[in-house]
Parts: C-alpha cells; structure tokens; sequence
C-alpha cells in the first residue's frame, strides 16, 4: 500500500487573498510608474515625439498621417481620479517577424480628463468631441444582452453541480449571479454606443472599464455587416470598420446591437465618405 495522500490544509483566509491581491497592483502600479516616468509629448510638424522612462529611455516618433485609430480608456481608478489614457494604432508601425514593441502606441499613458478633448483636436483636427451626438443601440439591445447574460450563468451554475458531484450548493452561484447579469446588460447598453461625424466614426462600450475609439473616414479599409441568427430573429445587425493594423490597443470600432436598417445604412454612409478620399500610409 502507498502513503496515504495527506489532506490539504486549510485554504488562506479571504483577507490573506485580498492583501496579496492588492500587493501584486501596488507592484503593477509602480512599474507603470517607472516606465512612465517624465513621459513628455511634443509636436515638430507631421510628427509626434514622445519620450519616457526612469531605468530606460525610451524615445518614441509618431507620424501623424499613419494614426489610423485613437483609443480613449477610463478605468475606474481612472475615473476616480479624473484622469484617462489615450493610444493609437498606426499603419506599418511594426514588423512581426522582429517582434518590436508597441510602446510606442502611447500617446498619453495619463492625462487629466479636462484634456483629452484638447490633445485629440490638437493631434487629428477633424476631431471635434464637442460635437458628437451619441447614438444609442437598438431599443431590444438591453434585453438580448440580459438574456444571454442569465443562460451563462444558469450554465455555471449546472457546471459547477456537476463539478460538486450534483450538490446543490452550486445553485449559490445564482444568487449573486442573477444580480449581476441584471446589472451588467443595463450598464452595457447606458455606456455603449456610436457617433458619426463629417470625416469619423466614433465608438464606445464599457461600463467597468470604458473605451471610446475614433476611425477617420480616410482610414476606414473595410466595412462588414456582421448578422447571426439571433441578429437576423430580432431584425438587428452589427458593424466592424477595419483599419491598417486594426486591434493593437484592444478595442475595435465593432458596433453591435443595431437595428439592421441603422447599420446598412452607417455602412453606406460610411463607404460613400471613405471611397472619395485617397488613402495615405
């Protein structure tokens, strides 16, 4: 007979978790810290100059004319704190086969939430955020969302019985579960939506972490109407504008829950602009 296995001893307490939980942000926190360190942004004619680093200098150059994509993110420290961080997407800004950093995307790893509006008008000046009349998604977008919302957690919790040998202690998970998808397809559909203005399509979604993403007309490399079934069963539809090197900074102009006439119509609208100017790398 073998050594009988010996059990496993008591899981760390619940403060234990958070207190290494929080020592592992303060850590992440102060690597941004010094990576960030004196980042200064400066401007000399078609191109930005950003410049960066405690341990290691970093200077950076942005072409002005390659920005194909800006992204605005709030977190909620951010938000906490009046502050927000913007990046760009370029076009032939990195090669794969070298592996190079993106670092360089950084056009502002922090900044005062009065100033994003200036800083964007300043490095695109066809972006006006004063201008922009948000569009909501369609009125059923809320309740698709809270549906697909309740299935997943109606499915975690089966799981999790069947993981407890059919205990019926994993039913606990709906109690918080139910709340929360709730919650969440309400907050989706109050942060998420769209704007369209001469030369640019805006974008934003989020309600934990928010993110809003412009694309100039100019840069626009394709369109998709993207319908599923459940789009086609509610008459719905939703809209992906592509551009160079799409997807670097995590957040995409993919605009769903639209009423399908809304979205073949932002299609068209969208193609029309893009086909009468000259793309530019």
């Amino acid at each position: 007979m073998g050594t009988p296995l010996k059990p496993i001893g008591p899981f760390p307490p619940l403060p234990a978790l958070l207190l290494v939980l929080f020592f592992f942000k303060l850590l992440s926190l102060a690597w941004i810290i010094i990576k960030f360190y004196g980042f200064t942004l400066t401007a000399h004619g078609g191109v930005l100059r950003a410049e960066y680093g405690l341990l290691t200098k970093i200077t950076a150059t942005i072409p002005r004319h390659r920005i194909q994509l800006l992204s605005v993110k709030r977190g909620p420290l951010q938000r906490w704190l009046g502050r927000a961080s913007i990046q760009v997407e370029t076009a032939g800004g990195r090669d794969e086969d070298e592996g190079s950093s993106v670092d360089r995307l950084w056009l502002a790893p922090l900044i005062h939430e009065s100033e994003v509006a200036g800083l964007l008008e300043n490095v695109q000046p066809q972006i006006d955020l004063g201008s922009i009349d948000w569009q909501p998604l369609a009125a059923g977008a809320r309740r698709r969302l809270l549906r697909k919302s309740l299935l997943l957690v109606s499915l975690a919790s089966i799981g999790l019985c069947l993981v407890l040998n059919l205990s019926p202690w994993g039913l606990l998970l709906l109690v918080p579960g139910l709340p929360f998808a709730i919650l969440h397809s309400a907050l989706y559909v109050r942060h998420a939506g769209y704007a369209r203005t001469d030369g640019a399509i805006y974008y934003k979604s989020g309600w934990w972490e928010r993110r809003m993403s412009i694309v100039r007309c100019s840069k626009i490399q394709a369109l998709s109407l993207v319908e599923s079934p459940f789009d086609r069963r509610n008459d719905m539809a939703g809209l992906a504008v592509d551009t160079a090197g799409a997807g670097r900074v995590g957040h995409r102009v993919q605009i769903r829950y639209l009423l399908a006439e809304t979205a073949r119509k932002l299609q068209e609208s969208l193609f029309r602009e893009a086909s009468r100017t000259a793309f530019r790398w």
